[in-house]
């Protein structure tokens, strides 16, 4: 989250700087990550850069093991339009999308590569997607193997009922 909040601490500088009101061009989201920013310490921006170095590490010797992770890519199904607007307040919006992007972060920390397949679907007919990762550098391996399984299970033509009425 310093990482995270740190790009919305930097919009909100931008913003003053241009003098504009913040609240005027920002959203809630926004605001709400920029003021979560400037609680943390002066250290947070370092210490979690050297935390994303370390994840690197711990990714770089699992992938000399292992070819493909395998993990689901949300941890719910896709929440309903506007649920997690950037303009819903921010201590709320904060819950839903943390707890929904749990497996994701991760990999974006990391650096390494990643790919979300629709194999499941929601009992409303939305896609439910599982995420493939592999080391840096090893999308050829993703793509490869999404060809293998959209082969296995198409869904290029899975289309949820709201789209096709």
């Amino acid at each position: 989250m310093a990482v995270w909040s740190s790009g919305a601490a930097a919009r909100l500088d931008v913003a003053r700087r241009m003098e504009l009101d913040p609240e005027d061009v920002l959203e809630p989201w926004t605001l709400g990550l920029a003021a979560a920013y400037e609680k943390l310490p002066e250290s947070a921006l370092a210490d979690a850069l050297a935390y994303f170095a370390q994840m690197e590490r711990l990714f770089e010797a699992f992938f000399s093991r292992y070819d493909v992770l395998l993990t689901p890519t949300l941890a719910a199904p896709p929440p309903q339009i506007g649920e997690q607007a950037p303009t819903v307040e921010y201590a709320t919006l904060y819950d839903r999308v943390l707890d929904w992007v749990a497996y994701t972060p991760i990999h974006n920390a990391a650096g390494t590569a990643a790919m979300s397949v629709p194999l499941g679907w929601s009992s409303n007919s939305l896609p439910i997607g599982m995420q493939f990762a592999t080391q840096r550098g090893g999308e050829r391996t993703l793509f490869e193997l999404a060809y293998e399984l959209e082969a296995a299970a198409p869904w290029a033509d899975r289309w949820p009922e709201m789209v096709t009425g």
